[in-house]
């Protein structure tokens, strides 16, 4: 009897030992799970926030294109000034707008068309491509930096400098964006937005930009690029609803603007 009882006590023993064995692995694996899917929560709110922040930086570009000469909002760090937006027809001519630059003097940018032709993983790309590629992104990280150098700065605009936007909370860096005007209007050098742009009623005052704007979360390992092509009538009033309208739109996955 002694020794059935010590074999029973034996066997009930590994039950126990394989029990909580069993017990132990379904906590860890559970834990693992839950700690995972709280991870990708986190990221998932962290794209989003980027992303509301490279949208409204977007927003912030195109009301920026539609400023007129010396027009001063309140609370902008900074005033385009005439030289900054300069009538229809310099915009047109080949041989001028010094206001875009391709080295993006005050945001806005022009690249010649060989730079699209070239543009490759052995050479420079385009203003909006990252910065170890030729990119113009700035490191200034807020408007309020911007006030005493309105018209000498390069690279990319943050949030509200010439709109007076206020500052997107929540994010480790503030939203900025690049303009670039392409030229012909009739043509676009970048095929990756797809087709042609024209203005709805073609004429020497209407123009075609392309907008890029990044935007951040939580941290600067979330980043989002959006873009898009909008079309510009210089000469319609600012009530004009079709003064500025936005052609086509897209989000660049998977880019860093600082690689």
């Amino acid at each position: 009897m002694k020794k059935l009882a010590h074999s029973q006590s034996g066997a009930v023993l590994i039950v126990v030992i394989v029990l909580i064995a069993i017990l132990s692995a379904t906590v860890a694996y559970t834990t693992k799970n839950t700690l995972q899917g709280g991870q990708q929560i986190r990221n998932e709110r962290d794209y989003l926030l980027a992303y509301q922040a490279a949208h409204a930086a977007l927003w912030d570009a195109e009301r920026d294109l539609a400023l007129n000469p010396g027009q001063a909002l309140p609370n902008a760090a900074c005033i385009r000034g005439p030289g900054f937006r300069s009538t229809p027809a310099d915009l047109n001519n080949p041989n001028a707008s010094p206001q875009f630059t391709s080295n993006c003097l005050a945001g806005q940018c022009l690249s010649a068309s060989a730079v699209w032709a070239s543009a490759g993983p052995a050479n420079n790309g385009v203003p909006w491509w990252p910065v170890s590629k030729g990119g113009q992104w700035s490191a200034m990280n807020a408007a309020s930096a911007m006030a005493a150098q309105c018209e000498t700065f390069t690279g990319s605009i943050p949030l509200g400098t010439f709109t007076g936007t206020p500052a997107f909370k929540g994010v480790k860096r503030q939203p900025d964006y690049l303009i670039e005007l392409m030229r012909p209007a009739s043509t676009l050098p970048d095929a990756s937005l797809g087709g042609n742009y024209t203005c709805q009623t073609p004429a020497v005052d209407c123009l075609v930009f392309k907008i890029t704007a990044r935007g951040f979360g939580s941290s600067l390992t979330s980043e989002v690029l959006l873009q898009s092509m909008v079309t510009l009538q210089m000469g319609a009033p600012m009530t004009d609803p079709q003064r500025i309208l936005r052609r086509q739109f897209r989000e660049i996955p998977g880019m860093r603007s600082d690689l």
